[in-house]
């Protein structure tokens, strides 16, 4: 067996960081010195605020959403009808994590910055896809869901949020 080094990451920089200024005087220098991902850098301060516990959850809510997410648009693509929760179906797709590298799961899972900035950013974008996918995958029988105004809103809210222009290089990226 060989043995696994541990590294924070970022997260002790940030940790001192959201520590040592105010919510605004944070964002305004994470927006000049690095990136202008203001929603992602939001969630890192008060993450940070509100301690370990409030990541810990939300962490873990998120990293259940993922999965289930993907399955709801793989149903939905593959036009399964269904209102109810697929316990097996679900485990088996949250049970991937198991598969993965442990530096993998960590850079995006275990790292506080690095969850929130992809995990729980790709989380929200997979879920704010239902919706979309219920337009799109319409076999016009009625049955492919929902058609809610408010997801079709949040989803267009949610996308023009993701723009960004990267700072550091000049380029148009987008932060997913």
């Amino acid at each position: 067996m060989t043995q696994v080094g541990y590294s924070d990451g970022d997260d002790a920089f940030f940790y001192q960081y959201t520590h040592e200024m105010g919510f605004f005087e944070y964002l305004s220098w994470r927006y000049q010195t690095w990136v202008g991902r203001m929603s992602g850098e939001a969630m890192v301060y008060i993450a940070f605020s509100l301690g370990i516990w409030f990541w810990r959850i939300v962490n873990a809510m998120m990293l259940v959403l993922l999965p289930c997410g993907v399955l709801k648009l793989a149903e939905k693509a593959a036009g399964i009808r269904t209102k109810n929760f697929l316990p097996g179906e679900s485990v088996a797709v949250v049970s991937g994590y198991l598969l993965m590298a442990i530096m993998t799961v960590g850079y995006a899972a275990i790292w506080i910055n690095g969850s929130i900035f992809y995990t729980w950013s790709f989380t929200c974008g997979i879920w704010a896809l239902v919706p979309v996918a219920d337009i799109v995958f319409d076999t016009g029988d009625g049955g492919s869901g929902d058609h809610n105004t408010w997801h079709f809103f949040l989803f267009h809210s949610l996308r023009s949020s993701r723009k960004y222009v990267d700072r550091t290089d000049g380029g148009g990226a987008c932060d997913v």
